[in-house]
C-alpha cells in the first residue's frame, strides 16, 4: 500500500502564517527593548553630558610688580621700646597720638620715662617701613627708571606685630603714615606675549590679585623693551586695604576677554571644517555648528543658533559611534 500524505488546508496555512508573524513581532519587540536598554547604558555610563552656562574667558599674563604709595616715615624720638597706642590699619589725622617710646631705664629700678610719637599727617598706621619709602614716590616722572635701578625684591611685611614691643634708638624709623585715599602706583614688568604695546596713557587696564578684580588706568606710556620685556605703570584709584602694607607683589594682567558659553575644548568636534558640539535632546544626539568667540587654556567660548544656557551636550564626544 502506498502511504497517503497530505496537505495542510487553507486554514491551516493561515494559522503558520499569523503564528509566525506574531513571533516576528515579539521578537522585534524584544530588540526594541534591548535598544532602548542600550542605549540608555550609553547616554547614562559612556556618553558624559553636561549644561551649557554663560560666562566669560580671560587671558591672563603672570607679571611681578612694585607698589608705589604717598608715605611718611616717623622715626623714635628716644631711644628705648616702641609701644603702639592704636592698631596699625587705623587711620589717624595729624597730631594724633599713635605710639610712645619708653626709655629702658625702668628694667634697672629708675623710673622710665614715655616719650610720645604724633602723626605727621593723615592716613593709616603702618609699621611696614623697608627703607625705601623716600625713594619710591608717587609724584616722581621717572618711575621706571626708579624701580629698574633699585631693583625692588622686598615683600615689605612688617618685623613688628601687633602687640609686641621692639627696642629702638633715637632716629630710627619705626612706622609709617601712608595716604589711603589717594591713588595706588603698580609699576610692573609683563611678559612679552601681554599687548601691552597698543595701550596709551589714561586707558583702562585690568588685573587680578589674590583673584579679586581691580580695575586701573594706564599712568605713563608703555616702555617696551626687546630684553626686559615691557614695563607698565598703573594707577589704581581703588584696591583692598591689605596693599597698603606690601611693597611688591605678583598680579595677573587681563590681556583680553570673550564672552559665550564655556565648554571644554575637547567637546568640540569639527566637520567639514566647522567647529560644532553634539547637543542631547529626549529623542537623540546630534550634532550642530558653533562659533568659537576665543580659547583659553582647555576651554572655549562659544555661540550658534542652537546654543543656550542649560542646553545638554556630550563633554566625551569621542565616545559617540553615530553618523549624525
Amino acid at each position: 500500500m502506498s502511504e497517503n500524505r497530505t496537505r495542510p488546508g487553507k486554514k491551516g496555512r493561515i494559522a503558520l502564517s499569523a503564528a509566525r508573524a506574531a513571533l516576528l513581532l515579539a521578537g522585534g519587540f524584544i530588540l526594541y527593548i534591548m535598544a532602548v536598554q542600550v542605549w540608555h547604558f550609553a547616554t547614562t555610563s559612556l556618553v558624559k553630558t553636561g549644561a551649557l552656562t554663560a560666562g566669560e574667558l580671560k587671558k591672563l599674563y603672570m607679571a611681578e610688580g612694585v607698589l608705589i604709595r604717598n608715605e611718611t616715615v616717623i622715626t623714635s624720638p628716644a631711644d628705648g621700646e616702641l609701644v603702639l597706642l592704636l592698631k596699625p590699619g587705623e587711620r589717624v589725622r595729624a597730631g594724633d597720638n599713635i605710639a610712645e617710646v619708653r626709655t629702658i631705664g625702668e628694667d634697672w629700678g629708675i623710673p622710665a620715662r614715655s616719650a610720645l610719637i604724633r602723626a605727621t599727617g593723615t592716613g593709616v598706621i603702618n609699621l611696614a617701613v623697608d627703607g625705601l619709602e623716600g625713594v619710591l614716590n608717587p609724584a616722581q616722572t621717572d618711575i621706571l627708571e626708579v624701580v629698574k635701578l633699585n631693583q625692588v625684591k622686598t615683600k615689605g611685611y612688617a618685623v613688628v606685630r601687633e602687640g609686641q614691643r621692639i627696642k629702638c634708638s633715637k632716629g630710627q624709623a619705626v612706622l609709617k603714615i601712608v595716604d589711603n585715599l589717594s591713588p595706588l602706583i603698580i609699576a610692573l614688568q609683563a611678559p612679552g606675549g601681554f599687548p601691552a604695546g597698543v595701550m596709551k596713557k589714561g586707558e583702562s587696564i585690568t588685573m587680578l590679585w589674590e583673584n579679586q578684580e581691580l580695575t586701573g588706568s594706564i599712568a605713563e606710556n608703555p616702555v617696551v623693551s626687546s630684553t626686559t620685556g615691557q614695563w607698565l605703570v598703573i594707577r589704581l584709584h581703588s584696591y583692598p586695604a591689605n596693599l597698603m602694607s606690601i611693597r611688591s607683589s605678583s598680579f595677573e594682567l587681563v590681556g583680553g576677554k570673550v564672552s559665550g558659553c564655556i565648554v571644554s575644548a575637547k567637546s568640540l568636534v569639527k566637520k567639514g571644517g566647522q567647529e560644532g558640539l553634539y547637543i542631547m535632546t529626549k529623542q537623540s544626539i546630534h550634532w550642530v555648528p558653533v562659533k568659537v568667540e576665543g580659547a583659553v587654556n582647555d576651554s572655549a567660548a562659544v555661540s550658534g543658533e542652537q546654543i543656550a544656557p542649560g542646553v545638554s551636550y556630550v563633554l566625551n564626544p569621542n565616545w559617540l559611534l553615530t553618523g549624525n
